[in-house]
């Protein structure tokens, strides 16, 4: 795994600056752990799509471990904080379903720092058009929480991160059998996306379901201000 720290400028009024880049070649150990337990995991959850139309098998392996490399990414980024800020904490990777007065969840990540517990959702999407469009075109929405039609209210986490990845959806597969990138865009508190900057939305991929979203993606945090407010 290589980590390339990315500098970005655009037309907007913010102080976003910075992504990170994650590379891997098709021997590296995290790429093969993220397709194992994708395609482990595809075979366990639920078929529908947002639009709640079935998914093949192929898709959703292909869903999952584009989710599943982004997790181990963020996992790696995470302990790799702590050790530099020199602060004792712990990353767990969450297995089971939270229950809340808000619904039942699951969590991907709970960092525990400083004192603090904080629930981690992480979101991946595909951009065909490249990263630097995915973040600054307005196209592409960083996601918080959703609900749909059978899913009315879900947990509302601390925070939520963004990866995307720079190709069509349907090139997962070749991808991930020889080099994939993807990148670390930044991220929102549960704070930010309760606030002004954020709304809920009908996506056109899935009108079915109201997300909470912020768009352009670079009008949120960018990896070192999303960083510093999870270790704060």
């Amino acid at each position: 795994m290589i980590i390339s720290r990315k500098l970005i400028s655009c037309t907007h009024s913010h102080n976003y600056k910075h992504y990170l880049a994650f590379s891997f070649n098709q021997s590296d150990s995290i790429l093969q752990q993220a397709i194992l337990e994708g395609k482990q995991l595809a075979r366990k959850v639920n078929p529908h799509n947002p639009k709640e139309e079935i998914r093949t098998l192929p898709q959703l392996e292909a869903a999952n471990m584009r989710g599943r490399l982004a997790e181990l990414c963020t996992k790696n980024l995470l302990q790799n904080e702590l050790k530099v800020r020199n602060l004792p904490g712990t990353i767990t990777e969450s297995s089971e379903f939270i229950d809340s007065v808000e619904g039942i969840t699951q969590i991907d990540l709970i960092l525990t720092v400083n004192g603090n517990k904080y629930q981690i959702e992480i979101r991946s999407s595909c951009v065909r058009n490249g990263v630097y469009f995915g973040i600054t075109s307005g196209f592409i929405n960083l996601l918080g929480w959703y609900k749909t039609d059978s899913k009315q209210k879900e947990p509302k986490k601390d925070f939520y991160l963004m990866y995307l990845y720079g190709f069509n959806e349907s090139e997962t597969t070749n991808k991930f059998s020889n080099q994939v990138d993807v990148s670390f865009v930044g991220g929102a508190s549960k704070l930010m996306l309760q606030g002004p900057l954020a709304s809920d939305k009908q996506l056109k991929q899935s009108v079915k379901t109201l997300y909470r979203c912020i768009s352009p993606i670079c009008t949120v945090y960018d990896v070192d201000q999303i960083l510093n407010e999870m270790f704060q």
